[in-house]
This record gives structure tokens, C-alpha cells and sequence, in this order.
């Protein structure tokens, strides 16, 4: 059993042909054999629909069916290689969420200071540096809102990946058993 990176856009059937021995016409019980067993191992793919570059693709063993050598992109299928995933995934969150969280203070310890600067002389209301001042802080606000919606976004992809990991997990114990 192995798992590969589809490389380009194929159909189900063209995909079974660049992974196995498929002597027989296009259409014919072999190319059939390879489809099915394909869509069996994924049921993320369609029968007649192409398979997205960048898809991850389980590819299991057919008895009486050899299978061609399969791009550098292979990879063992295994819980292993599952767990590895979930660590990165979690060490990935545990940056973000670090990241977001030096940025945000950051901002808050620069618009506390700008407070403090725009109090000091009544005169910094009427010149340039009055109203630079106040462009800051409202750019500062601005930013604040963009790192909420960032961290929104990345918390969702980041979910959404578990969600896929998940997927393949769930994938993997099937095809194993």
C-alpha cells in the first residue's frame, strides 16, 4: 500500500494505467480491476471525474497485478506518517498562536505609548505630529482588526487540515483491514 501526490490532472482510469500494468485496452477488465480498487481506496474520487492536482491518493495492492514504479512523491502509508501529521499540525497551531499573540502585544504596548505621547503637550494637537499621531493610532486599530481576521483565517485552514488528516486516517484503517 502506498500513498502518492497526484501530479497532474487525470482521470481515474488514466491514473490506474500510470500506476499499473495495464496490458489490455483502454475500458478493459485490468483498467477496470485498477479503477475500482482506485475509487475503493479513495472515496474522495469520482468515477469519470479528473483527479485535482495535489490530491493525495492511497494506493493499494491488487493481487495478480503489478504496479509500475511510482514518482519520488510516494510515501509509505502508515499510522506513523499520520502521527507525524498531527504533531506538525499541532506544532504549527502552537507558533501561530504564538506569533499572533507577540504581534497583538506589540500593538497594544505601541498604542499605550502613542496615548501617552499624544497627552503630554496641549500643543501636539494643532501641528503635524497631532495629527500623525492620531493616523497611528487609528492604523494601529486597523491592524488589530486584520490580526483577528488573520488569526480567524488560520484557525480555520488549521482545522480544516485536521479535518483532512482525519480523513486519511480513517482511509488508512480501512484499507488495513
Amino acid at each position: 500500500m502506498n500513498f502518492i501526490i497526484a501530479q497532474d490532472h487525470n482521470s481515474p482510469e488514466a491514473l490506474a494505467r500510470r500506476l499499473f500494468a495495464i496490458k489490455d485496452t483502454p475500458g478493459g477488465p485490468t483498467e477496470s480491476l485498477a479503477v475500482a480498487a482506485l475509487l475503493r481506496a479513495n472515496p474522495h474520487l469520482k468515477a469519470g471525474q479528473d483527479v485535482p492536482k495535489g490530491m493525495p491518493i492511497l494506493v493499494t495492492d491488487i493481487p495478480g497485478l503489478e504496479m509500475h514504479a511510482v514518482p519520488a512523491t510516494r510515501l509509505e502509508a502508515s499510522e506513523k506518517v499520520v502521527t507525524q501529521l498531527h504533531g506538525v499540525l499541532s506544532c504549527l497551531g502552537t507558533a501561530l498562536k504564538t506569533a499572533l499573540a507577540r504581534e497583538v502585544k506589540q500593538d497594544q504596548d505601541m498604542l499605550s505609548q502613542l496615548q501617552k505621547a499624544g497627552r503630554k503637550p496641549s500643543s501636539y494637537a494643532d501641528n503635524d505630529i497631532g495629527k500623525r499621531l492620531k493616523q497611528i493610532k487609528e492604523a494601529a486599530k486597523t491592524r488589530a482588526k486584520e490580526l483577528a481576521q488573520h488569526d480567524k483565517f488560520q484557525k480555520a485552514g488549521l482545522a480544516r487540515l485536521e479535518k483532512d488528516l482525519e480523513v486519511l486516517d480513517a482511509l488508512l484503517k480501512a484499507v488495513q483491514k
